[in-house]
């Protein structure tokens, strides 16, 4: 007789089954990341729900209990120089309220903020993270969502500068979304 293994606590493969990890334990990671560029025309204050395959990160929990660790390294360019706002979403479309700030006024709530640029011809780099729980066992896809606040409509642009010059100055970068499904 075997003691400390709970039932099913070994599959079939003679590993250890997923119910049976430790809290903590890391149950899978899914990661996506994009090296081409994307661009969008956009009005200020309006919301860029990025949910191209190219850059999100699809996921079946194991548990409706489990933790997601979400995290994104996000790079952004914008020829004005302003303000940017940043929010993980869930299935294109839903705010996950775990990852933003407190409601308070007509204040937005948001996973992260960006301010100028003191060069406003290249692109910024942003990381972001956030906890949530999986709530059921079905799969769903976690992405990006992007706004400015130039007073304007502008191009942003995702991996590579605003002006896009053939210059030693001016580089494409890399941008990246990552779920990381944690036992509880």
């Amino acid at each position: 007789t075997v003691t400390g293994l709970s039932v099913g606590g070994i599959s079939n493969t003679k590993a250890v089954a997923t119910a049976a990890m430790p809290a903590g334990s890391v149950l899978q990671v899914k990661s996506t990341t994009k090296t081409d560029y994307a661009s969008q025309s956009l009005a200020t204050d309006t919301w860029w729900n990025y949910t191209d395959s190219s850059l999100r990160a699809t996921i079946t929990p194991t548990a409706s209990n489990s933790i997601i660790l979400l995290s994104a390294q996000l790079t952004i360019g914008e020829a004005s120089g302003q303000w940017y706002a940043f929010k993980f979403m869930k299935d294109g479309t839903t705010d996950i309220t775990d990852v933003l700030g407190d409601a308070d006024g007509n204040r937005d709530r948001v996973t992260g903020a960006m301010d100028k640029s003191t060069h406003d011809d290249n692109n910024r780099t942003i990381n972001l993270q956030g906890v949530t729980t999986a709530g059921d066992t079905n799969e769903r896809y976690y992405s990006l969502s992007i706004k400015h606040s130039s007073g304007l409509t502008r191009t942003m642009e995702i991996n590579r500068a605003p002006n896009d010059i053939n210059d030693y100055l001016y580089w494409r970068g890399i941008s990246t979304i990552t779920a990381m499904e944690i036992a509880v």
